[in-house]
């Protein structure tokens, strides 16, 4: 019987530990959109892009997989009315996504869906990002080494997009000494011109997108070619 009362026990609290361990990892982004579970019971709000500027913090609790905000304790800059960040307004859902390609940890919001960017995969490990074979760099950092511009795929003719850096106009290039997150690379290098490198998947920080209709690619990532691109930050 002890051993019985035990083993429920144990089944019970280990959904608490998973989601508790859900909320501690790092940051969890969509596109434009940042949350960040910065102590056990308070957090911060963020985003930058078309429509979109505020930076709050608030207070929250974990109630079973759900994450709910319990009060905004600060305005930083911008207001609600230009916050459309959901976790402010409804609770979300921790949950463990088996079938993504790098990242398993996400936190679903209506109909945004926030991934941790605390990479689920081992580095070096094969996937793909939008069907493109590629190799996970673990998110290590990196940066440019001049101005340059990004893809939509990772091809030298391919779509250009538009970064939208600290709410101001929108920027055509990446400039020179720009802090990047390396999330992948192509599984060969490439030939542009006279250079031969691979294609780099990178996180900008910022809201960049593509086309007159602004799509983004997932992670809010953009590709570089890796000529313009050097390991460590600046």
């Amino acid at each position: 019987m002890k051993k019985t009362h035990l083993f429920l026990v144990f089944l019970l609290l280990l959904p608490l530990s998973v989601h508790a361990k859900l909320v501690k990892k790092t940051a969890y982004v969509s596109t434009q959109k940042r949350v960040t579970f910065l102590t056990e019971s308070k957090g911060n709000a963020y985003c930058i892009g078309e429509g979109c500027s505020c930076n709050i913090n608030f207070s929250y609790a974990v109630e079973h997989d759900q994450v709910r905000v319990t009060k905004i304790d600060k305005i930083i800059e911008g207001n609600l009315d230009y916050c459309p960040v959901m976790l402010l307004t409804q609770p979300c859902k921790l949950q463990v996504n088996e079938a993504e390609k790098i990242y398993s940890y996400e936190l679903a919001c209506g109909h945004d869906v926030y991934i941790n960017e605390a990479g689920a995969l081992a580095k070096d490990a094969a996937t793909e990002i939008n069907a493109v074979p590629v190799i996970y760099l673990g998110d290590t950092s990196g940066h440019t080494t001049t101005v340059v511009k990004f893809r939509a795929t990772p091809d030298a003719a391919a779509q250009a997009g538009k970064c939208y850096f600290d709410a101001g106009l929108p920027a055509e290039t990446l400039p020179k000494h720009k802090n990047l997150k390396l999330v992948a690379r192509t599984l060969q290098k490439v030939k542009v011109g006279n250079w031969e490198n691979y294609w780099y998947f990178v996180k900008t920080g910022d809201s960049c997108a593509f086309g007159e209709d602004l799509k983004y690619l997932p992670y809010g990532g953009v590709w570089v070619y890796g000529e313009f691109i050097k390991p460590g930050k600046k």
